[in-house]
């Protein structure tokens, strides 16, 4: 093994953090949990976020979807962490905050990123009790740190038989009364279950008086008619206790898409309606009062009896200070210090409070259509030794104020970024040219991409049109090693529809770039999807460039790419022309492929296109079968594609592609293709005899995902491999000096950062290695000099 040290080239925040714990009898206790980056604990010292996760093997992706975080009040260094698959659950137990676990089933399927991950506390320790509210077998309850669970899931009162779909499954949230030894518990419920019909939620919110044994409805806001959400009824969010009141937000959803009931909080659906409740629960369990104290803000004369546009999510409670935050559409703070009688804004958007955005760049209002980046604030925790300190979450990481208490003079209250060493942005290509300014080219989910010219320090706004106003979620981008300095990218429009998808062009490594024209006139189809791409946040395709950058091609999103949408120009845009696929014959298609076109690194006039047999779900999962895997090449650019056959390597072609495929740079016809499980391929085309060779680099059961070329090593005549996988067993990044004959180990048990998408090196710098990673940002390694 060589050692190496990993680093994240920054882009702070990025993703949905999903709620926080603080641990309240014990100083400088701190977790945040995120929907596919893992847990995170706070440094108090250096004021920074430190991963739970490196030690996550990109095969074995549990923990970097956690569900639920809690903590040990009486023991500082204990953590317990819900987190799945979705197919199955797992606990996490650390008695060292988290630098090392052990591991316990948990019996469901538990997924952080599935739709409603923002609600909670789902995950409770009380009373030497493990309390979890799942998604899908109700609630759990452990007495023996998770050795065993009772699934305790009647919420209806009535006699269910089914197990473990027995009275409401999914549950948002679970809080244990810390007055009576737990004898009191509250748990909200998404309502599905128990609906009376497909329209109507059943009630949400229950509460025992027993610890957990038996459970009856709490009251919670009415439901009302309105035809405009498509589904009617009000969710438990969040629940907070000031030591007399218990209050619980509510939310009401609006177009909730694909997920159905599942859908019940803004991350999953939009938020329609939303409700703040105060209950009077003593401590046997009774309730003596309830009052609804959400808001009184007047949306319209039309819609009287709507409070609020939008949900209520966060609720916290501290030194007099209750906090709630309004989702979706005010995307805003609220503030009360008589128990929720009356509440003032303490942020909403630019208008009320204060965010400096300066310390993270892509976050600045110039670059956001001169508007807040903030959105989805799900959670909102006061530190419990310093009530000046409170923290928040987004859609694109954590806030934080230092001056809370300023509400009780009425002064503004200030909020900055708290996002130094949360990464947990989802990368999905990654390229280093060969010369210029920019040493890594970066293409990131939800961001668009980003051109490090140094990295470590976050860049400025590098993915936005001539205004300012950024791109989104780009798929690719390419070059040549003829001219690196031309990049082309294919991202999606932002979600304010100030930018459109398309192809996108940069001809000074980043700095600026120019929207290609569409290529409207072509086949109806052709403009239909036009259309669609110029809808905000819609995925735009792939595109590749000729050897000699005067040829690009664009393999249009729709269904995947398909071959029947892949268009080319020679002008940049002005005009357009429809690439025709044939088959073994010389036949057109009787049926379109979905296809990703890549350009040959030294030939201009060739083109490679990977396809994928298309195959029903029900082929996949039930028969086992594997696609087959097709290439297309072309001979004159692009115009024409034939069909060759391959073995069948299990490549996925969909459009975020699962598996890697790149050309080597100074080759001509040297294809290699990462295929996962089934290891890493080099694919040879000999163009003078149209022949195909394939060879399998790995052993048999070894895997591989991503493949990158760097700086050959000294007195090698190969360039430089790397990969990732599992190599005789052992999971790590791999680097190779002599054409994949042998491998050496460059990383630790503690370097392996979760999922891995995509992987380049450094062509000017030995040893140098770029993962994008769907877990903990981009990375960049290389050697330790010894």
């Amino acid at each position: 093994m060589e050692k190496y040290i990993y680093k994240n080239c920054p882009i702070p925040g990025g993703g949905f953090v999903t709620g926080f714990v603080f641990n309240p009898k014990h100083k400088n206790v701190l977790y945040a949990r995120t929907d596919i980056g893992g847990v995170y604990r706070f440094d108090f010292d250096s004021q920074k976020w430190i991963s739970l996760i490196d030690h996550v093997c990109g095969d074995q992706l549990s923990e970097t979807y956690p569900l639920g975080i809690a903590v040990d009040e009486d023991n500082p260094s204990r953590l317990f962490i819900a987190c799945g698959d979705g197919a199955s659950g797992t606990l996490c137990i650390s008695d060292d905050m988290g630098d090392t676990f052990k591991y316990r089933p948990i019996p469901c399927g538990i997924h952080g990123n599935h739709p409603a991950r923002g609600t909670g506390q789902r995950l409770v320790f009380a009373n030497r009790k493990l309390y979890f509210a799942s998604m899908t077998a109700g609630l759990l309850i452990s007495d023996n740190m998770g050795k065993d669970w009772s699934i305790i899931s009647d919420f209806s009162g009535k006699d269910w038989n089914i197990y473990p779909v027995c009275g409401e499954i999914n549950c948002s949230a679970v809080w244990v009364d810390p007055r009576n030894g737990g004898k009191t518990v509250i748990v909200g419920t998404s309502g599905q279950v128990n609906a009376p019909d497909e329209r109507h939620r059943g009630h949400s919110l229950y509460i025992s008086k027993d610890g957990g044994n038996s459970f009856e409805k709490l009251v919670q806001p009415d439901t009302y008619e309105d035809e405009r959400p498509d589904f009617l009824g009000f969710v438990a969010q969040r629940i907070a206790f000031d030591g007399k009141y218990i209050y619980v937000t509510f939310n009401h959803t609006g177009h909730v898409g694909w997920a159905g009931m599942r859908s019940y909080s803004n991350d999953s659906g939009g938020s329609f309606d939303g409700r703040i409740f105060r209950y009077d629960i003593d401590e046997s369990g009774n309730l003596n009062s309830v009052t609804d104290v959400t808001p009184k803000v007047k949306i319209s004369d039309k819609n009287p009896e709507r409070k609020a546009y939008g949900g209520y999510c966060g609720i916290e409670f501290s030194d007099g200070m209750l906090l709630a935050s309004s989702i979706y559409a005010d995307n805003a703070i609220l503030a009360s210090c008589d128990c929720g009688e009356n509440w003032t804004y303490i942020l909403r958007g630019l208008r009320a409070g204060k965010i400096d955005f300066s310390a993270v760049p892509y976050m600045k209002p110039e670059y956001n259509g001169g508007g807040s980046i903030v959105h989805w604030i799900t959670d909102i925790k006061i530190n419990p030794f310093d009530s000046d300190m409170a923290v928040f979450n987004t859609g694109t990481g954590i806030f934080v104020t230092n001056n809370l208490t300023a509400l009780k003079s009425g002064e503004t209250v200030c909020f900055k970024p708290l996002c130094d060493g949360l990464e947990e942005t989802v990368h999905l290509n990654v390229y280093s040219p060969p010369a210029g300014d920019v040493k890594c080219l970066d293409i990131c989910g939800d961001l668009g991409g980003f051109c490090f010219k140094d990295l470590d320090k976050p860049c400025e706004n590098t993915f936005a049109d001539e205004k300012n106003d950024r791109y989104i979620t780009a798929l690719n981008a390419d070059f040549t090693e003829a001219n690196p300095n031309i990049f082309i990218a294919t991202p999606r429009g932002n979600w304010t529809g100030r930018t459109q998808g398309g192809v996108i062009i940069s001809k000074n490594q980043g700095d600026d770039w120019k929207l290609l024209k569409y290529p409207y006139g072509l086949t109806e189809k052709i403009d239909g999807i036009i259309e669609r791409i110029k809808r905000p946040n819609t995925d735009s395709g792939w595109v590749a460039f000729s050897a000699d950058n005067k040829r690009i091609i664009w393999g249009m999103a729709s269904r995947g790419f398909e071959s029947d949408a892949v268009v080319y120009t020679d002008d940049e845009g002005e005009s357009w022309k429809q690439s025709k696929f044939l088959d073994s014959e010389l036949k057109p298609l009787e049926s379109t492929v979905t296809v990703r076109v890549y350009g040959d690194r030294t030939d201009k006039d060739v083109f490679y296109g990977f396809a994928t047999e298309r195959l029903s779900r029900e082929q996949m999962r039930e028969q086992r079968k594997i696609p087959k895997i097709y290439l297309f090449i072309s001979l004159d650019k692009g115009e024409t594609f034939v069909c060759h056959d391959l073995p069948e390597l299990a490549i996925r072609n969909d459009n975020r592609h699962h598996s890697e495929v790149r050309l080597e740079p100074g080759k001509t016809g040297v294809i290699w293709a990462c295929a996962g499980k089934d290891g890493l391929w080099k694919i040879i085309y000999d163009k003078s005899t149209d022949k195909i060779t394939c060879e399998q680099i790995t052993k048999p059961g070894d895997s591989s995902k991503g493949i990158g070329f760097g700086k050959k090593a000294e007195n090698s005549e190969y360039n430089t491999l790397f990969t990732s996988g599992r190599f005789s067993g052992t999971y790590g990044f791999w680097r190779s000096t002599d054409y994949g004959k042998s491998w050496v180990l460059i990383s630790n048990g503690r370097q392996h950062f979760g999922d891995i998408i995509s992987i380049s090196g450094d062509p000017r710098v030995f040893g140098r290695l770029y993962i994008a990673t769907g877990s903990r940002g981009l990375i960049y390694g290389e050697p330790i000099e010894q």
